[in-house]
């Protein structure tokens, strides 16, 4: 499905962000940052379909979507590290892969054979399962960049990204 590649590309695009903000603008980690947006914006310009969810202004079309992106990505390049911090940066991505995680599900639901039902089941448990590893490995990244794991904070940070829904 795109939206599997969609959520692929954005979940990169997250960790590598997260790594940028918490490393304070490391010219390296800038570099594959912008190799990250390229190919999330080969992958997002490819989409032939798209879920709609009208109740959310950003998710109304592939382009709306796409400008919000775009537009954080400009904040991020201003790295005011005062207003953009890693679990902010984490749960941008992380509500929006939500959103396109339930489209998956909801087209799931109206699969007709029990086989291809069962393959797609596995694949939607394979998103979930990437996007929870996803942010473990942007706070991961985290740690690296700052050389600590901060006890308090941290494991409460983790625990407000978990999805169980």
């Amino acid at each position: 499905m795109e939206t599997g590649n969609v959520i692929h590309r954005t979940q990169i695009e997250r960790g590598t962000t997260a790594l940028y903000v918490s490393s304070k603008g490391d010219a390296q980690v800038w570099t594959n940052l912008q190799k990250a947006y390229e190919e999330t914006d080969l992958v997002i310009s490819s989409l032939t379909q798209w879920g709609e969810e009208p109740d959310i202004a950003h998710f109304e079309t592939v382009d709306t979507y796409y400008s919000r992106i775009k537009a954080y990505r400009a904040q991020i390049a201003a790295l005011n590290t005062t207003n953009i911090t890693v679990p902010a940066v984490i749960k941008f991505y992380s509500d929006d892969n939500d959103v396109i995680i339930k489209w998956v599900g909801r087209r799931i639901q109206y699969s007709k054979s029990s086989e291809l039902w069962k393959t797609l089941m596995g694949y939607y448990m394979l998103i979930l399962s990437k996007e929870q590893a996803g942010v473990e490995r942007a706070l991961g990244s985290t740690f690296y960049a700052q050389g600590e794991y901060n006890l308090i904070s941290s494991p409460v940070s983790f625990v407000g990204f978990s999805r169980t829904d």
